[in-house]
């Protein structure tokens, strides 16, 4: 396989690397000839360690890199040789596994410095994880309902609904899975309700609130310069304008301002001329557009109150914030003794506990040296999806030779704890130290996909909505895999057909009740048409750089 400069970059670099790799542009291919190349070089697979997201893609890697150095068997020297054999017999074995896996192993290796029960058990199953926890939690309710604890009486008066305390407790699980991602959360948790609820808080939150509003009116205004561009009436040209104009200046107004208690009510006091018929249409996508943007800057400011009763609200809630508290950390102890009771532990005890190994006050420095010194070269794939704790976990084990791949575009797991602003901080911190290297490439697409991709992307995905500007910088290239052949992108649209009420005949059947449920649908019925037109067609096949019929296994 011939390479690209930035991917033979990325193969030959050394010390600190952070990837960023579009869709299709060789990653993991990357990834392998990379620490091929450092074994062949003599490095041994025992001081290796590779992070990856989920178990397959572990077991993928290993096959891959045994197929790598098996090929390398036939070109490379005599000394490189005898090396690689032994790293062949080394694969099965190899520290290639998920973030989680190698959390379990150091936990199992070192229980007795962790003081739990080496014969624990992994919580994988989601269903009986949340039978434990809602275990723990109906037993502290009980609990605190007996006490009659003023801090659960403060949230029930407040977070209560329906004369229910289901909403409450879902708010508590929520929160446990949101701050167990952080690093030394508890500490975090206290920080924070000691030092938010004051008026240097008030300000700070105020302001970071204003940048937001701001953020939102960029979006409003940018939208309002597209409508004006193109918007051009045969008649009354000027009193249209006068409108966007206005919109647009109180607009910027509120964003310069920056005080989000001094928002504008309305956007304008123009009234849009009258409708001539020659302009009808134009007048009513004028009015569409103009209702639109209303509506959508009532949604920014609905909600906001003068600043005194917005302070006053905000010093309030503290004392909420600090029961909230209070409870979370009686839940998660709670959850700690059923866990402990039923000899398991979850996937955030596995990272904690790995985390208190390395970094912890209270752990072994013979141990912490030990696992640090024994990894000198550290991989990780996917690194959009990791979460704060596992960054620091994977940074406590790395030495001076760290290789991290990912795509900020694809960080699609928020409620895991994974940020595309993640990337885009560590993007920055690998460049004053390191190699950032951008992997741009798509071989997996024809050009008329990718121009259509870049696109829309680059519409959609900006700063107010994602952390990032795709346009700057996040854009694919082609990969010249289907040089020629460009394939293409198309939106399709269908009727949806009307919706017809049913009317019961007769005496009711199960049977035929699940005949009515698998109906065909308007839109299943849409991507069947384009699914038989497709089949009466060719396609490219990159591989052998041929045109194939089409075949139903290739949709």
């Amino acid at each position: 396989m011939s390479v690209t400069p930035e991917q033979l970059k990325a193969i030959k670099s050394r010390g600190e690397v952070l990837v960023s790799a579009s869709a299709g542009a060789g990653k993991t291919t990357v990834m392998i000839k990379r620490l091929a190349d450092i074994l062949e070089e003599g490095a041994s697979l025992d001081n290796v360690l590779a992070v990856t997201f989920t178990k397959k893609a572990a077991a993928q890697m290993k096959e891959k890199l045994r197929r790598e150095l098996i090929e390398r068997l036939n070109t490379c020297g005599e000394e490189s040789r005898e090396n690689i054999r032994l790293q062949l017999s080394k694969i099965n074995s190899a520290d290639i596994s998920t973030i989680h896996s190698f959390c379990a192993r150091l936990v199992r290796t070192y229980f007795y410095v962790l003081k739990v029960d080496a014969s624990f058990e992994v919580l994988a199953d989601g269903a009986e994880q949340s039978a434990l926890r809602a275990r723990a939690m109906d037993d502290l309710f009980d609990e605190l309902y007996k006490s009659h604890d003023a801090d659960l009486y403060t949230l029930l008066d407040k977070l209560r609904k329906k004369r229910s305390d289901k909403a409450l407790k879902e708010m508590l699980y929520s929160a446990y899975d949101e701050v167990r991602q952080r690093p030394r959360w508890e500490e975090l948790l206290n920080n924070a309700r000691e030092n938010t609820f004051t008026e240097y808080g008030f300000k700070k939150v105020s302001a970071e609130y204003g940048k937001t509003l701001a953020d939102k009116c960029g979006v409003l205004i940018d939208a309002i310069d597209g409508f004006s561009k193109d918007f051009h009436p045969a008649v009354n040209g000027a009193g249209y304008q006068k409108v966007l104009s206005e919109m647009r200046e109180t607009l910027v107004g509120a964003v310069a301002e920056g005080n989000p208690y001094a928002m504008p009510i309305k956007l304008c006091k123009a009234v849009k001329p009258k409708v001539k018929p020659e302009v009808a249409e134009a007048d009513a996508c004028f009015s569409d557009f103009v209702d639109g943007v209303k509506k959508k800057y009532k949604t920014f400011i609905k909600d906001l109150e003068s600043e005194e009763v917005e302070r006053e609200r905000f010093l309030l809630s503290g004392d909420i914030a600090n029961a909230f508290c209070t409870v979370l950390f009686k839940f998660a102890a709670a959850y700690d003794g059923v866990k402990r009771e039923e000899g398991k532990l979850d996937y955030g005890d596995l990272e904690h506990f790995a985390l208190s190994l390395l970094s912890g006050e209270e752990s072994d420095e013979d141990v912490r040296e030990g696992i640090r010194g024994k990894y000198e070269y550290v991989f990780v794939d996917e690194y959009q999806d990791v979460n704060p704790i596992q960054d620091e976990i994977i940074s406590a084990v790395a030495g001076k030779d760290i290789f991290c791949v990912g795509d900020l575009k694809q960080a699609i797991y928020g409620f895991r704890g994974s940020r595309s602003r993640f990337f885009r901080e560590k993007s920055a911190q690998v460049g004053e130290r390191g190699e950032y290297i951008v992997l741009p490439d798509n071989f997996r697409s024809g050009e008329g996909v990718i121009e259509f991709v870049n696109k829309l992307f680059s519409s959609v995905m900006r700063p107010p909505v994602c952390e990032f500007d795709y346009a700057e910088g996040h854009a694919m290239r082609g990969g010249a895999r289907y040089a020629g052949n460009r394939g293409k992108a198309e939106v399709c649209l269908y009727d949806g057909g009307e919706n017809k009420k049913k009317e019961a005949v007769g005496v009711y059947s199960v049977t035929a009740e699940r005949c009515a449920a698998t109906e065909n649908t308007a839109e299943g019925l849409a991507v069947l048409a384009l699914v038989e037109e497709a089949l009466k067609s060719e396609y490219f096949d990159a591989a052998s750089s041929q045109f194939k019929k089409l075949q139903a296994g290739d949709i």
